[in-house]
């Protein structure tokens, strides 16, 4: 959601999924709660597996965590040293957004 508002402020159209490679319900009640109350809508996208075909679709890929072998080698952004969001939603958000604006001047 943050990539989308983001892009909506600079007038640009972008199509961003988020899937996980063992995706469950990890979220802790403070992280949602302040999820919410930045406007993110978790219940708006369903947690995804992630699949060898949602990688070769995509222009941009993303990676908080390795990618499993079994899914091919893919040129991907390594952001696996994002704090937790579970631990530090602020300092999370803090080397996120950057990262996100830094990705929008790429597309622009």
């Amino acid at each position: 959601d943050d990539l989308r508002r983001l892009a909506k402020a600079r007038n640009l159209s972008v199509n961003a999924q988020s899937r996980g490679i063992s995706p469950e319900d990890h979220m802790t009640p403070a992280l949602a709660a302040a999820l919410k109350a930045d406007g993110i809508d978790i219940a708006s996208e369903p947690v995804l597996a992630l699949t060898a075909a949602d990688l070769k679709a995509a222009e941009f890929i993303a990676v908080f965590n390795q990618l499993p072998t079994a899914l091919g080698t893919w040129r991907v952004r390594d952001w696996s040293d994002l704090p937790s969001m579970n631990e530090n939603y602020p300092a999370a958000r803090a080397v996120l957004i950057p990262r996100l604006e830094a990705l929008l001047d790429e597309i622009a």
